[in-house]
């Protein structure tokens, strides 16, 4: 598994913001929807080139 401070490095230089919780976790803001995901779920995006916006309605891969 990736080191954590590895993922923050990585999400950070892809233009991710990092916010914390009322709860002490640290959520990730998608830059390209705005959409908040944890960490572990933001850099797998990352990694897998995920389409930021999501898959498009009624378009099948």
């Amino acid at each position: 598994m990736e080191n954590i401070n590895e993922e923050h490095k990585m999400l950070i230089s892809e233009g991710w913001e990092p916010r914390e919780r009322e709860d002490g976790e640290t959520v990730w803001t998608n830059p390209a929807n705005g959409l908040v995901y944890p960490q572990g779920q933001a850099a797998a995006m990352v990694r897998e080139g995920a389409d930021p916006e999501g898959p498009q309605p009624g378009v099948k891969d």
